[in-house]
């Protein structure tokens, strides 16, 4: 979302953000400039540093995100709190099976490994 507020940034801003290398910030932005999601060019005054700014794609996706959480805003708005309380419940359920199965999972990958 940085670069979304921001407009543009440079790798390393990234790798700030991300409290990675700047070779692990450089990997990172090669596979979203892969994805279609972000767009690299040369900053014109020095060739050396690399702007990132958000493709069509991302943006889109961005603003889809943004739609979806503002329905379920208004769906949670919608229950009493009691319902409210039930969700965030059952949601708590499934975070925590979710988990186990993660864990089972990389049991099962490591046992194999």
């Amino acid at each position: 979302m940085h670069i979304y507020h921001a407009g543009e940034c440079q790798i390393s801003e990234i790798g700030a953000l991300t409290d990675s290398s700047p070779a692990a910030a450089s990997q990172l932005v090669e596979r979203l400039v892969q994805q279609g999601l972000v767009q690299r060019t040369e900053d014109p005054l020095n060739r050396r540093i690399k702007k990132l700014r958000l493709t069509d794609r991302s943006l889109k996706l961005i603003n889809r995100g943004v739609t979806s959480n503002r329905f379920l805003v208004d769906l949670m708005a919608a229950l009493t709190a009691k319902q409210r309380e039930t969700v965030h419940t059952a949601f708590g359920y499934l975070a925590q099976a979710s988990r186990q199965i993660q864990s089972s999972h990389k049991r099962k990958a490591e046992h194999h490994a």
